[in-house]
């Protein structure tokens, strides 16, 4: 069985090789690593936490938008910015306005009991 670890590490490599040489040469420009603006869905998830605990220790920047209050007992990398609201309610320009400066998209969000879910029509 692959760790949840393991697998989101490969993700992330996934997402930085995506980047390109090209990309990588401009911000070397100013950096001498580049490290990416992460924005990420659901950072305070079983997943999305594990997700910011690499990006960050790889030494990427993480913003993750969250629904209040934060689950109890969640270990969250304290080097993480957390935005308070929820995606459902957003306009794609609220969105955008997220991503807005990022270099890469993480969408962790799970099943949540704090948001009802569309209801069948019987």
């Amino acid at each position: 069985m692959v760790s949840y670890n393991a697998h989101v590490m490969d993700c992330i490599t996934e997402m930085e090789s995506a980047l390109g040489n090209e990309a990588k040469s401009k911000a070397n420009k100013y950096k001498e690593e580049y490290n990416m603006k992460i924005f990420m869905i659901g950072g305070t998830g079983l997943l999305g936490s594990e997700a910011a605990k690499v990006l960050i220790s790889r030494g990427h920047e993480v913003t993750a938008m969250a629904l209040p209050p934060l689950p109890d007992g969640a270990i969250l990398p304290t080097e993480m910015k957390i935005e308070y609201g929820n995606y459902l309610e957003m306009s794609d320009d609220e969105l955008c306005k997220h991503l807005t400066g990022c270099d890469g998209f993480v969408f962790a969000a799970g099943v949540d009991e704090r948001v009802e879910g569309p209801r069948a029509h019987l």
